[in-house]
C-alpha cells in the first residue's frame, strides 16, 4: 500500500484481475506529496479506501451497460475505454483536490492557533510592560534609598572606623 522512494512515499494498489482490461493498467500509483510517514498513512488509508470505491463504481458502470447489452437493448452500448478512464482520471483528480483543500484547511487552523497566541503573547507582554512603567518609580526610589544609605554607612564606618 505504502512505497517509499527517496524522500516521498507513494500510494500503491493492485488493480483486481477483471478491471485490469477497462484501466489498461496492473497496479495503481501516486505520489503522497509528503515524506512523513504518519500523514503518507493516512493519505494511503483514504485512497484505499478511495480506489476501493472507484473498482466498485467501475464494476457497476460496466455490469449495467454489460447487463442492458444482454437484453439486446440496441440504444445502449458497451460501457467504452474512454468512459472507464474518464471517470478514474475524475476520480483521481477530486482526491487530489479533496486533499489540497484538507491541507489548506488545516493550514488555515494552524494559522489561527498561531495568530491567537501571538495575540495573547502581545497582551502579556504589554500587561507586564505596564506593571513595570507602574513599578518603576518605586524601584528607581529605593535604589535611590539603598546608594544613600551604602553611601552613609560609608561615611560613618571612615568617621568612627571599628575598634577592634
Amino acid at each position: 500500500m505504502l512505497r517509499h522512494v527517496g524522500s516521498r512515499y507513494y500510494f500503491r494498489r493492485a488493480v483486481p484481475e477483471d478491471l485490469r482490461r477497462w484501466l489498461k493498467r496492473s497496479e495503481i500509483s501516486l505520489s503522497l506529496k509528503t515524506s512523513h510517514k504518519l500523514i503518507a498513512r493516512q493519505k494511503a488509508a483514504l485512497l484505499y479506501a478511495g480506489t476501493g470505491h472507484c473498482f466498485e463504481e467501475i464494476r457497476r458502470m460496466t455490469n449495467d451497460k454489460n447487463d442492458k447489452n444482454d437484453k439486446n437493448d440496441k440504444n445502449d452500448k458497451i460501457i467504452s475505454f474512454e468512459e472507464v478512464i474518464e471517470f478514474y482520471t475524475q476520480f483521481i483528480k477530486d482526491y487530489e483536490n479533496y486533499y489540497e483543500i484538507k491541507i489548506k484547511n488545516i493550514q488555515s487552523s494552524c494559522e489561527l492557533r498561531i495568530q491567537k497566541e501571538v495575540l495573547i503573547s502581545m497582551i502579556i507582554l504589554k500587561r507586564v510592560e505596564n506593571f513595570i512603567e507602574n513599578v518603576q518609580p518605586y524601584v528607581d526610589w529605593q535604589s535611590t534609598f539603598l546608594k544613600d544609605t551604602l553611601a552613609k554607612i560609608k561615611l560613618l564606618e571612615a568617621r568612627y572606623g571599628t575598634r577592634e
